[in-house]
Order: C-alpha cells, then structure tokens, then sequence
C-alpha cells in the first residue's frame, strides 16, 4: 500500500469510532477492508492504544472549539453538554472552511432532536447559536421569540458568577422572552436587546 492510501487508512480509524471498535475485534478482516497488507495491520495493532489517544484528541479538539460558540451552556452543564457532544460526535464529522460554525449548528440541531435534553438547555443553545451568527453578519434585523423566559439567566448567571451555581439547578420561568438583534453597517457594534 502506498503511503497516501494508508494515511487516508488512518484517517478513517481516527475519525470513525465504529471502525476502530471493529479494528480492535476484529484487525485481520478490517484491516483487508481498509487495503492494509498483513504487516500494516500488525503495526497499528500494536500502536491502536496511540490511534484512540490521537482520535479522542481530535474529538476533544472539536468540542473545544464548540463551546467557544456556546460559553453560557457550556459553563451551566459542563458534564451533560460533553455527554451530548460525544453522543453527536458519532453521528456527523464537519468538513470544509467554515466547519466549527458548521459543527456548532448541527449540534443544536442534534439536541433539539432529543426529547430527553432539558427544554431550557435547548432554549439557551438556540439563544447562542443566533447570537454568534448575528455577530458574524454584515447587516442584520433579527426578531426572536422564546418560550423560556432568558433574561434572569443572561442578567444574574454572567461568566464570573457560573462557578458559584449549582450546575443541574435551571432557573428559568415557564414565562416568554423576546430578542432583537440590529446591526446597521458591516464592521459596526450589533444591537442586542432581550426582554
């Protein structure tokens, strides 16, 4: 095998979580599927603990660059939020210039397609994901109405204050809240307005 078709080996190993378990059962007959000679198999067999090291590597460097985009939800539900992301992480992998923005809002999608994740943990990813995407327009009007009430959240839990609360505790009302977003020119200060 040359040198490209066996990268290309170790990227699928590294990226695809079901065939590293089928390499890890059963080497022989994964490794014929991915065209790697007898050799090439017994040398990844034996480095397979660095493969899953390098590959749960990438993984968290994915949903590093995720939280980025979600500092608020992120910082409520640490452990939920890395549980959901490594359940997403197996259902889709980003590609292209602009893939942490694209891996971002498909796992807001991911999570508004679970009836078991809190409504309002749903309700504060949607509110993130709308906010970056404003920021990152050149004119925007955007008008948004939630059915869970933001505001005591966004005014009372800031950054600095998130370590002091307890992480499961939500202390949303049942009540709604609306959004407005403005920006009037392409480098200029976006408006943002919750109530």
């Amino acid at each position: 095998m040359c040198l490209i078709d066996l990268q290309l080996a170790m990227a699928k190993l590294y990226t695809d979580q079901s065939l590293r378990n089928n390499f890890l059962n059963t080497p022989q007959l994964t490794g014929i599927q991915l065209g790697l000679s007898d050799l090439e198999i017994k040398q990844l067999e034996a480095s397979f603990y660095q493969i899953n090291f390098f590959a749960d590597s990438l993984k968290n460097k994915r949903m590093n660059e995720v939280t980025k985009f979600f500092h608020l939800s992120y910082s409520r539900l640490k452990n939920e939020f890395e549980e959901l992301f490594d359940q997403y992480a197996l259902t889709y992998l980003p590609s292209g210039i602009k893939k942490h923005q694209d891996d971002s809002e498909k796992f807001v999608n991911y999570i508004n397609n679970i009836q078991t994740v809190n409504e309002d943990l749903k309700t504060l990813l949607n509110y993130e994901l709308i906010n970056f995407k404003m920021y990152n327009i050149k004119f925007c009007f955007k008008i948004k109405l939630f059915d869970r009430y933001l505001i005591d959240f966004l005014k009372d839990y800031t950054p600095q204050l998130l370590s002091r609360v307890d992480e499961k505790k939500i202390i949303y009302s049942k009540r709604y809240c609306i959004a407005i977003w403005i920006k009037f020119y392409p480098d200029g200060k976006l408006w943002h307005i919750v109530f």
